[in-house]
């Protein structure tokens, strides 16, 4: 895989790409950060600021860990 578009291209894009394609497709944090993006849709913005996905973001995590203390399916996980 090429990492140009990591060096040479800063865009929301470019930044979507890395936060999807890297790590675990099971990992939590994709799918509380997704959700998190999903709680907020209603709002009507057009951009979040971190200030904006912190708390849906850390709610969905602490859920996650509610049901399961490991991030992953995979048994070696912590």
């Amino acid at each position: 895989m090429s990492t140009i578009f990591q060096i040479n291209d800063p865009s929301l894009e470019s930044q979507w790409r890395a936060i999807i394609l890297f790590g675990k497709n099971s990992a939590t944090y994709k799918f509380a950060f997704a959700k998190a993006m999903i709680e907020l849709l209603p709002s009507g913005k057009s951009s979040l600021l971190l200030e904006d996905l912190a708390r849906p973001f850390s709610r969905n995590i602490v859920e996650h860990l509610l049901k399961s203390d490991k991030q992953d399916n995979s048994s070696s996980s912590k």
